[in-house]
């Protein structure tokens, strides 16, 4: 694969994504592109990334395609929650009323039949920002 060659902007979007960017593996990608923009080869970037060479053909592949969103994960990957068929609401009108996790834990699976752990649902409640009733 060739050399890809960037613009200025394009060389300060990369950069700005590495210093900025929450996300680990977009940081990575930009900073591969950037290195074969410097010139370096596939099997350099390799080493210096400590990552598979079939990774880095990917990232320049989907950057090609893509631009700078290709650099990006796809939504949808990951593992889907376990309570992707039930509405928030429903949860949330438990947790409301709920003295514990424990018990959120036994409704759901009283209500809806899906079994999950505590963590899983400490987890779910934190992230849809719920919190439970406390008395």
């Amino acid at each position: 694969m060739k050399k890809i060659t960037l613009t200025k902007q394009t060389v300060q979007q990369l950069q700005t994504i590495i210093k900025t960017e929450p996300k680990y593996r977009p940081r990575k990608r930009a900073e591969a592109i950037l290195l074969s923009n410097k010139g370096k080869t596939i099997n350099e970037i390799v080493e210096i990334l400590d990552v598979k060479q079939r990774a880095v053909y990917s990232w320049f592949k989907n950057y090609e395609i893509n631009g700078i969103t290709g650099l990006y994960d796809k939504e949808g990957k990951g593992r889907k929650t376990l309570f992707r068929n039930i509405d928030i609401q429903d949860i949330k009108d438990i947790a409301l009323h709920s003295p514990s996790v424990s018990f959120v834990r036994s409704k759901i699976k009283e209500k809806f039949n899906v079994s999950s752990s505590k963590e899983t649902i400490r987890t779910f409640l934190k992230k849809n920002r719920i919190e439970l009733y406390e008395s």
